[in-house]
C-alpha cells in the first residue's frame, strides 16, 4: 500500500529453464478516475529461436540444453537462428473525468512478440481481465478515447492501434484508426412527432504497408413509433446517408490479400498468389489511388401486434412482426473495401435491423421483407418458455453478403431460438439457422445449465457449417462442459472440459479444489491446454495457491 488510494504488487515468476519473469502491478484510484498497469519482462537465457521458417519451425523456441546432438544445434543455427532477446508484456487501463461532460480513457495491450503470452501463460488479471480474450488471445487492441454524452448527443474521438498474434498475420498490414471521430445529435420533432438524428463519422486508416484509406460520412435518420387504440404497433423509418472514400496504395492490398513476400517465396510464387487474390478486391486491385462517393437512401415501415392472455396460473404473449425496407439495388462492392463489416451473424437479433451490416463499409441494398413471430409462456410454477422464428424475403438477389451468412437470396435461411427455464434451477437455450432450400442446419448454439442444492453444471454446444460442403474445414463443432460442487460452505470443487468435436481432440481440461474462509483461500488447480501451435508440446500445469484476503 503506497497510500490510501494507490498500491503496487511485485510478483516475479521463476522458471527452471527460461529464467525469471519480473512482473508486477500498479493501481491508483482517485475521485475522478483511476488506472491499473500490469507489466513484466524476461531475458531468457540459453534459448534460441528460428525466425526463418526453415523446416516448418518458424518462431520455434528451444532450450539449448534440450538439444542432445550438437549437429542438430549447428544446423538449427545455420539457417538463421538468433538468441531470444528481452520479451515483455504491458497491459494498462485508465480513465479520468474531464470538464463539460467529457471523459478520457485509455486501454493498452502490448506484447513483445506473437508467442509470448502462450509461452509464459500470461494474461491480464482482475480489473484488466476483459481487456483481451484471455482464453486464446488473437488480436490486441490499444485505444485512447475522449467521449462526451448528454441526454441528446454523443461524441467520441478515438485513436486505435492493433497488434495481431495470429501466426499468418503481418502486422505491417494491420490497419490503425488514427483517428476515428463520431458525433450523433438527436432532435425531437414537434408537430409530427418522432426523433430526427443527425450523425457524422470520420475515419482514417493507416498501415505501414498496404492500403491507406480515409472516410467521411454524413447521415440523417427519422424514426417514429405509433400505437393504435387496439394495440397495433406501427413504426416508420427513413434514412439518407452520404459517404466519401479516399484510397491510396490500394494496389498493395490488405491483410487478407497482401503483396508482401513470405520467407522462402520466389517472385513468381508471390506474383501468382497475389494476382489470384486481388481479383476479389475493389477494382481488382489495379488502381493505386482513387476516390469514390455514394448516396444511400433507405425507407421502411414496420408492423407488430403483441397479444397477451392471462389465466389464473399463467401468462402468454405472442407477437407477429413484419418489416418492409426499400433501398436502391446497388452493392458498391466494386468500389468500397469492406473493413468494418467483415464479421456478421444473421439471427433473430439482427433480423429486424434496417441495415444488417455491423459497420459503415457494407450496406444492405434492395427491397426486402423481414417477417417473424415471437412467443412466450410464463407459469406460476416457475416454468417459462420462449421462442422466435423469422426469415427475410427479397425482391431480387443481392451479393452484398457472403453466401455463408444465409442472406442474399430471394429467400434467406430461417433463423430461430427456443429457450426454457425452471425457476433458478435450470436454463436451456437454443439459437439456430436452417438452410431454407434443403433444411441443413447451418448454425446451432445450444446450452443447458442447472443448479440443485450444492451442485451446479452446464454444457454448451456450438456448430457452424459452410454452404459449400466440399470446402476443407466445412464444419466447426465444439462442446464445453462444467461442473462444480460445494461440499461445505468453505470447500468447493469443480472442473471444465472443452472438446473440439470436428478435430476429435480435447483442447482444455481444468480441475480445481478450493478452501476459503474470512481470511484465506487455499486452492489446488490442474490445467491441460492443447490449443497451442502444432510445433509445441501440450501444456500441463499443477498450481497451488494461498491467498491472504483479510487485510
Amino acid at each position: 500500500a503506497i497510500s490510501d488510494y494507490q498500491d503496487a504488487t511485485f510478483a516475479p515468476r521463476y522458471t527452471s529453464e527460461l529464467g525469471t519473469i519480473w512482473k508486477g502491478e500498479y493501481r491508483v484510484k482517485t475521485y475522478d478516475g483511476g488506472a491499473v498497469v500490469q507489466a513484466g519482462f524476461i531475458d531468457p537465457k540459453g534459448v534460441i529461436r528460428n525466425p526463418t521458417g526453415a523446416g516448418g519451425t518458424n518462431g520455434t523456441i528451444l532450450v539449448r540444453s534440450e538439444i542432445d546432438n550438437p549437429a542438430d544445434l549447428t544446423a538449427f543455427e545455420a539457417i538463421g537462428d538468433t538468441e531470444v532477446g528481452n520479451r515483455w508484456h504491458f497491459f494498462a487501463a485508465g480513465e479520468k473525468a474531464l470538464s463539460n461532460d467529457w471523459r478520457a480513457s485509455v486501454d493498452i495491450d502490448l506484447v513483445s512478440d506473437k508467442r509470448y503470452l502462450r509461452d509464459y501463460d500470461i494474461a491480464p488479471k482482475d480489473e484488466l481481465q476483459e481487456a483481451i480474450d484471455i482464453l486464446q488471445p488473437d488480436r490486441l487492441e490499444n485505444e485512447l478515447s475522449f467521449t462526451r454524452q448528454t441526454d441528446d448527443s454523443f461524441t467520441d474521438i478515438s485513436m486505435l492501434m492493433f497488434q495481431s498474434l495470429r501466426r499468418t498475420d503481418d502486422n505491417d498490414f494491420m490497419g490503425h484508426a488514427l483517428p476515428r471521430i463520431r458525433h450523433d445529435r438527436r432532435y425531437d420533432m414537434p408537430g409530427i412527432g418522432g426523433d430526427l438524428t443527425l450523425s457524422g463519422n470520420f475515419l482514417a486508416l493507416t498501415r505501414e504497408e498496404g492500403l491507406d484509406s480515409m472516410r467521411v460520412i454524413g447521415q440523417a435518420a427519422y424514426d417514429k413509433t405509433y400505437t393504435t387504440s387496439n394495440g397495433h404497433r406501427l413504426r416508420a423509418y427513413a434514412e439518407l446517408r452520404g459517404d466519401v472514400y479516399r484510397y491510396t496504395d490500394a494496389n498493395l492490398g490488405i491483410q487478407a490479400c497482401r503483396n508482401d513476400q513470405p520467407p522462402g517465396a520466389t517472385d513468381f510464387v508471390l506474383t501468382a498468389r497475389y494476382d489470384s487474390c486481388r481479383e476479389f478486391l475493389p477494382r481488382e486491385g489495379l488502381e493505386e489511388d482513387y476516390s469514390t462517393t455514394r448516396l444511400l437512401p433507405t425507407a421502411g415501415l414496420e408492423w407488430s401486434y403483441p397479444l397477451a392472455k392471462f389465466t389464473p396460473n399463467a401468462s402468454f404473449i405472442i407477437e407477429p412482426r413484419m418489416q418492409v425496407v426499400v433501398s436502391p439495388d446497388e452493392d458498391f462492392n466494386d468500389d468500397i473495401f469492406n473493413e468494418d463489416s467483415a464479421f456478421f451473424e444473421f439471427d433473430t437479433v439482427t433480423l429486424f435491423d434496417w441495415n444488417k451490416s455491423t459497420g459503415y463499409d457494407q450496406w444492405e441494398d434492395g427491397q426486402r421483407l423481414n417477417v417473424g413471430l415471437r412467443a412466450s409462456a410464463n407459469y406460476d410454477s416457475g416454468l417459462n418458455i420462449s421462442g422466435a422464428l423469422g426469415q427475410q424475403f427479397r425482391a431480387s438477389e443481392s451479393v452484398t453478403y457472403d453466401e455463408d451468412t444465409g442472406l442474399g437470396e430471394t429467400a434467406s435461411d430461417i433463423v430461430g431460438e427456443l429457450n426454457a427455464g425452471f425457476r433458478r434451477n435450470i436454463r436451456i437455450s437454443n439459437r439456430f439457422r436452417i438452410d431454407d432450400a434443403d433444411g441443413t442446419l447451418r448454425r446451432l448454439e445450444s446450452g443447458i445449465s442447472g443448479k440443485y442444492g450444492p451442485a451446479a453444471a452446464g454444457v454448451q454446444y456450438v456448430r457452424t457449417e459452410t454452404q459449400e460442403l466440399s470446402i476443407d474445414g466445412e464444419r466447426d463443432e465444439y462442446m464445453t462442459a462444467s461442473v462444480f460442487y460445494d461440499f461445505t460452505d468453505r470447500i468447493t470443487a469443480g472442473s471444465i472440459w472443452r472438446e473440439d468435436l470436428d478435430a476429435g481432440e480435447t483442447t482444455t481440461q481444468q480441475f480445481l479444489i478450493q478452501y476459503s474462509d474470512n481470511c484465506t483461500i487455499f486452492s489446488i488447480a490442474y490445467r491441460y491446454d492443447n490449443r497451442s501451435s502444432n510445433d509445441r508440446e501440450d501444456n500441463r500445469s499443477l498450481t497451488f495457491n494461498v491467498d491472504l484476503i483479510g487485510f
